[in-house]
């Protein structure tokens, strides 16, 4: 992957029966300049190398990029996605929710 490149992916969480889950991940390759890499908060190295990366992971996500090593969806990026989509629990029965993860941030949307 270069430099002008970055990586989205989408993922497609669908509950139909109780405490059954499919997951779908869709990733496609988008051509542009890699941008918002950054860390809003100069504490965030901080903050990552205390595990928060994990254990914040949404806060995390949308403000310490940078520290988190999640800008181009790197080894670190996917084991945080995996450690969400692990930990995602719908309590309604018979509904869809469509979680998208771009990069860092996430977007939630309940139909």
């Amino acid at each position: 992957m270069t430099d002008t490149s970055r990586l989205r992916s989408m993922v497609l969480l669908t509950h139909t029966v109780p405490f059954l889950l499919t997951v779908s991940l869709i990733v496609l390759r988008v051509n542009g300049i890699e941008n918002g890499c950054d860390d809003a908060d100069p504490k965030c190295p901080e903050w990552a190398a205390e595990g928060e990366c994990t254990s914040n992971a949404v806060w995390m996500m949308a403000n310490c990029r940078k520290s988190c090593h999640s800008c181009q969806g790197g080894d670190k990026a996917w084991k945080l996605r995996t450690h969400i989509q692990a930990n995602y629990h719908n309590a309604s029965e018979s509904s869809t929710r469509i979680v998208r993860i771009e990069s860092v941030r996430v977007n939630n949307v309940e139909i």
